[in-house]
């Protein structure tokens, strides 16, 4: 059964951290969700970019020097 009297505004500041961390927790989903499943299927050359060395040239850290 439920109580006879209703504070709707003390109910809500007492649930209000509640519904923040939830709130919180899909965020966190979400992102891991994007990095997880989105990401490791894009190319390797849309993840990064060569960086270019002190002499101008760029490296690849893809390619083996044989």
């Amino acid at each position: 059964m439920s109580s006879p009297g209703h504070d709707t505004e003390k109910e809500a500041r007492r649930h209000l951290p509640a519904l923040v961390g939830i709130a919180v927790a899909l965020g966190v989903a979400a992102v891991l969700i994007v990095v997880v499943l989105i990401l490791p299927r894009l190319p390797a050359d849309e993840q990064a970019t060569p960086v270019p060395a002190p002499d101008g040239a760029a490296i690849d850290a893809g390619e083996d020097d044989e």
